[in-house]
């Protein structure tokens, strides 16, 4: 099921027992580091080469959009 907030997608309630629970929350995680990681890519490839200190940064917000995320469940 999707809930949403004015109409936009805000969160999925999945059905899971409780032997999939750390499972389940590995899995999304996963699904959310990848999608990060492709994003990032994507910027890369738009502006061009990146240098330490620009993946560096990129990096660190993914870190902290990861972890925002992860308290947010």
């Amino acid at each position: 099921m999707v809930i949403t907030n004015n109409g936009k997608p805000t969160a999925l309630l999945l059905d899971i027992s409780n032997e999939d629970l750390e499972e389940t929350l590995l899995a999304l995680r996963q699904v959310r580091a990848t999608r990060l990681f492709n994003r990032m890519r994507a910027n890369a490839e738009k502006r061009g080469l990146l240098s330490e200190e620009e993946i560096e940064a990129e990096i660190q917000a993914a870190r902290a959009d990861m972890k925002g995320r992860e308290e947010a469940v």
